[in-house]
C-alpha cells in the first residue's frame, strides 16, 4: 500500500547556494513548476513564517493516524461524500468518533480552494493528490496559502512542508 505523505526539508537545506527547493525534498510536483523567482520568493518567505506553538489536536491526531493507513479506494469514497468536520468523516467512515468539542464548522467553505484558505495560522488535515494521481494526507499546520503554494509544519517532523494549493482536494482545520 502506498501513501505518498508530503515530503519536509529539514529547515538547513532551505539556505540560498544549495540548490533553491528543486531536489531537496519538496514534493516532486513543485520543483518543475517553481521559477528560479519563486523559489527565491519561497526562500524569502520561509523565515517569516510562524511556526506551531502547540501540538495539534489530539483528535486531528487520530483521524490523520486512522486515514493514512486507509487504502485508497476508501480515501476516494471519503472526498466524494464531501465531509465538513472531522465528525463526519468518522460517521461516514462508521468509527466511533473520539471525544472532542465539534463546535467550530471546519472547513468554512470560501469558495477558492477546499477551505485551506480558512486554515491559515491553524492545525489542518489536509487531502491533496500526489504525484501519482493518487490522495496523499497530511496534517500540517498551515503557515502560508496563495493560489500556486501552500507552506505548512507537517506533524510529526514539524518541517516545513509544501502543496500545490490547486492539487488540495479538502482542509479540515
Amino acid at each position: 500500500m502506498y501513501h505518498n505523505h508530503p515530503r519536509q526539508l529539514p529547515i538547513g537545506s532551505i539556505v540560498p547556494g544549495i540548490g533553491g527547493l528543486g531536489g531537496l525534498g519538496v514534493p516532486s510536483l513543485l520543483p518543475g513548476q517553481l521559477t528560479l523567482q519563486q523559489q527565491q520568493q519561497v526562500q524569502q518567505i520561509l523565515p517569516t513564517l510562524s511556526r506551531p506553538a502547540s501540538l495539534p489536536p489530539q483528535h486531528l491526531v487520530n483521524l490523520f493516524t486512522t486515514l493514512s493507513a486507509f487504502p485508497q479506494s476508501q480515501l476516494q469514497y471519503l472526498l466524494g461524500q464531501q465531509p465538513q468536520s472531522p465528525t463526519q468523516i468518522y460517521s461516514l467512515l462508521g468509527l466511533q468518533p473520539r471525544p472532542y468539542s465539534d463546535s467550530t464548522n471546519y472547513s468554512k467553505r470560501d469558495g477558492r480552494v477546499n477551505g485551506i484558505w480558512f486554515c491559515q495560522g491553524k492545525w489542518t488535515l489536509i487531502f491533496y493528490q500526489t504525484p501519482f494521481g493518487g490522495i496523499g494526507i497530511a496534517l500540517a499546520w498551515v503557515a502560508f496559502v496563495n493560489f500556486f503554494i501552500t507552506i505548512g509544519f507537517c506533524y510529526p517532523t514539524f518541517n516545513p512542508c509544501f502543496f500545490y494549493t490547486p492539487q488540495i482536494f479538502l482542509a479540515l482545520c
